[in-house]
């Protein structure tokens, strides 16, 4: 396979470290990195994995090209996406205009060009808008969190991909029954989630030594590591994010619960950071709930604390009356379940009463449970862990190998 120029597009959203893997690769000659000044923290979060694991000769590879959004593109982001196809016919020639600029000075036709990750972060709408630029180029599309529901822009970012990188085989189906069976006509399709971790992420904290809190005070600890929770519920994610009586029925069976999170929200569509909620008031009444706030960057040692639990627990069932998020939470592989695999933690949940693919992943790698007090009948020295592997990079060059044959 001869060697090639990636030029990415848009947000790597969390733990962007995790594509280092990718950037590493022999076959990737340059990476051209297209992304909103108001994403950097995301090249940051590169920089200082390049450093954590001694590959700064990667930098070499990696030029960045910054826009902003211009008051146009600010406007329709909050306004006027609801009207789709209609508004966007009227403002597409100067929406992302900034962007246009720099591609149409530094994008060349030889570039494969790669663009994600989920609905909520725009990338549909900026490949919409730029799609004229791409007309010459392979392009890759990375997709994992969306909502079964009819999205102009999604479709169309779909139908204009060379390839489409998903998590697993089930989402075929999922986007077939919204847009019809041919939605993927002419397109090759590869399956990988984009959240798996970097492996020198793993090595790093392998190499982390503490004994479990369990083997010194005879309890059982569970995680629960979480970008954000909510005080209350959101049309959007429902009780998703809404995980207080889930802790309660954890504390309730004698578990002690360490709730590594960012932030506490009022709820995901209105994201106000509160410092005062049921969650802060828990865990000044129960000395089994440990709230944590610590960032939880690589390299960050709050990693000290989550190492030392035993179990990493997952997403409950939603209400199947919020229809868009009960289908794709059937499909859904949470974030989270790649720090439990790499720190070292069995992932746990309830059994789903629906087909949820969750269960699979839990069933292999953790503990699907009927009763959420049952992990005090398991015993863990003789069950073997499975090595963790990202297989994302390998996928990637498989899609660019057979894309550009096949163009």
């Amino acid at each position: 396979m001869k060697k090639f120029t990636v030029a990415h597009i848009g947000n790597f959203d969390i733990c962007a470290n995790r594509y280092i893997d990718l950037f590493e690769k022999e076959e990737i000659k340059k990476i051209k990195i297209f992304i909103n000044e108001n994403k950097y923290y995301q090249i940051d979060d590169i920089k200082l994995g390049l450093k954590l694991y001694g590959k700064q000769n990667i930098s070499k590879k990696i030029k960045i090209f910054t826009y902003k959004n211009t008051f146009v593109d600010k406007i329709y982001f909050k306004y006027l996406q609801r009207y789709n196809k209609y508004s966007f016919f009227f403002f597409k020639k100067i929406l992302i205009f900034k962007l246009k600029v720099l591609l149409k000075r530094n994008l060349s036709t030889d570039d494969i060009v790669w663009i994600g990750e989920n609905d909520y972060d725009n990338h549909n709408l900026i490949h919409c808008s730029i799609k004229k630029y791409l007309v010459n180029n392979v392009v890759i599309k990375n997709y994992k969190e969306t909502r079964f529901s009819y999205k102009f822009f999604e479709k169309e970012s779909i139908q204009n991909s060379n390839s489409i990188i998903f998590p697993h085989k089930y989402y075929l189906d999922f986007f077939k029954k919204i847009y019809g069976k041919n939605i993927f006509q002419n397109i090759r399709l590869y399956f990988s989630d984009q959240d798996q971790r970097s492996k020198y992420h793993y090595e790093w904290i392998k190499s982390i030594k503490l004994k479990k809190y369990s083997l010194i005070d005879k309890k059982i600890h569970i995680a629960i590591v979480v970008g954000q929770v909510a005080s209350e519920s959101c049309n959007r994610s429902g009780d998703r994010y809404v995980i207080f009586d889930s802790i309660l029925k954890l504390l309730g069976c004698g578990y002690v619960i360490h709730l590594f999170v960012k932030n506490v929200i009022k709820s995901r569509t209105d994201p106000t950071i509160l410092h005062e909620s049921i969650y802060h008031e828990l865990a000044s009444k129960n000395k089994n709930f440990i709230l944590s706030f610590e960032p939880m960057n690589i390299g960050s040692k709050i990693y000290n604390k989550i190492v030392r639990c035993d179990y990493g627990y997952l997403h409950d069932d939603v209400e199947k009356s919020n229809i868009p998020l009960f289908e794709f939470q059937k499909l859904n592989i949470p974030n989270r379940y790649y720090e439990y695999l790499v720190t070292n933690l069995y992932p746990i949940s309830l059994k789903q009463k629906t087909f949820s693919y969750q269960n699979i992943l839990v069933k292999e790698n953790g503990f699907l449970l009927n009763n959420i007090c049952d992990l005090g009948s398991v015993k863990l020295d003789n069950i073997p862990k499975n090595s963790f592997y990202n297989s994302f990079p390998n996928v990637f060059l498989k899609a660019v190998s057979e894309c550009s044959s096949y163009n």
